[in-house]
C-alpha cells in the first residue's frame, strides 16, 4: 500500500477514500489526471507483485494539474545497423530490459531496450562472441526470453527531442534515425563549450 502511495504522488493525485474490508485487501479510491495514468499499469503490476488490481474511468474534466516529472530511467540505443546477436543480449540483460530478440535486424538510432539508470547509452547489439584462443571451448551464453519485454505493454519511450518510438522497427517507423554515437558526442561536446554547431 505504501509504495503504491509513494509512486502516486509525483503523479499528482489525490486520495479520496481508503477501506480495509478486512480480508487482506486495502481499497484505495484517487483523483487522478488522465496523463498521471500513462505507464503506471506495468510499475503498478511490479510493486504488487501481481496481486493488485487496478481500475480507472473518466471522472470529470478538472483544471490543469501542473506539470509532471519525466521519464526515470533511460534507454538503450543501438549504434548500427546488424542483425542482433544472443551474446550481445545476455550481456546487456544484466542492466536493462530488451525490446528486441537474437535475429532481429536493428538500425543505427534504434531504441532496442530500457536502462535501469537515467542516463541513456549507446549499445552494439550486434557484438559476436570473439574467438577462443585456447584449444577448448566455451558454452555459448544465449539469451533468455524471460525478460524481453513485451511490445503490446510497452509504452512509447519519448526522446527529449519529443519524437516516440516503441524499440521495434515493424511497429513504428522512425522516420528520422538517432544521430550516430559520435556525432552525438560531438554535439554534446560542443553544447558543454557553448558553441552552435548546426
Amino acid at each position: 500500500m505504501g509504495v503504491v502511495m509513494e509512486k502516486l504522488g509525483p503523479r499528482k493525485t489525490e486520495m479520496t477514500e481508503m477501506r480495509n474490508p478486512g480480508q487482506g485487501m486495502v481499497r484505495l479510491t484517487f483523483r487522478i489526471p488522465s496523463r498521471g495514468l500513462f505507464g503506471y499499469r506495468s510499475e503498478f503490476l511490479t510493486d504488487t507483485r501481481g496481486t493488485g488490481m487496478m481500475h480507472h474511468r473518466f471522472l470529470e474534466y478538472g483544471l490543469w494539474a501542473g506539470p509532471l516529472a519525466g521519464r526515470k530511467r533511460g534507454v538503450l540505443v543501438a549504434d548500427r545497423e546488424a542483425p542482433v546477436v544472443g551474446f550481445a543480449l545476455a550481456n546487456l540483460q544484466e542492466r536493462a530490459q530488451m525490446f528486441v530478440a537474437p535475429g532481429e535486424l536493428v538500425y543505427e538510432g534504434m531504441i532496442v531496450g530500457e536502462n535501469s539508470r537515467p542516463d541513456d547509452m549507446d549499445v552494439n547489439v550486434g557484438k559476436e562472441r570473439s574467438s577462443p584462443t585456447c584449444g577448448r571451448r566455451r558454452p555459448t551464453r544465449t539469451s533468455s526470453s524471460s525478460r524481453r519485454a513485451d511490445h503490446a505493454g510497452v509504452r512509447p519511450r519519448v526522446h527529449r527531442r519529443g519524437r516516440a518510438d516503441r524499440g521495434h522497427a515493424g511497429e513504428h517507423p522512425v522516420p528520422q534515425a538517432e544521430p550516430a554515437a559520435t556525432e552525438r558526442k560531438k554535439v554534446q561536446r560542443a553544447a558543454n563549450r557553448g558553441v552552435d554547431v548546426s
